[in-house]
């Protein structure tokens, strides 16, 4: 797997915005970029959006990286399950995540 540097990652931009809605019909963009913790090999990954897998991260901290730029749990799970399934997928709707089941499968556990 490829390891991420940001400035290469950002070089390659998808051309088709990926987004769903919430409950009142606003557009729910995803961020360009979130971190996850692979849950086989407990690494951190790399999800670019609009992108099928992942970039191997590991000098970065998963939760800090999310939180720092504001991305919360449903949408990474989201971003998490479109990258393995498809961005058209029901999985990668956020709205489909509750807050804990996405904190288990975005950091592999419940925030402490």
């Amino acid at each position: 797997m490829r390891t991420a540097n940001l400035s290469e990652a950002q070089a390659w931009r998808p051309t088709r915005e990926v987004y769903w809605y919430d409950e009142e019909k606003k557009p729910i963009l995803f961020p360009e970029f979130c971190c996850a913790v692979h849950n086989t090999t407990g690494e951190t990954i790399l999800i670019t959006r609009g992108e099928r897998g992942y970039w191997d991260a590991p000098q970065w901290d998963a939760r800090r990286f999310n939180d720092v730029r504001g991305i919360s749990p449903m949408v990474a799970a989201a971003m998490f399950m479109g990258s393995m399934f498809g961005w058209d997928a029901p999985a990668a709707q956020p709205t489909r995540h509750t807050n804990e089941e996405a904190e288990r499968t975005v950091y592999g556990g419940t925030k402490r």
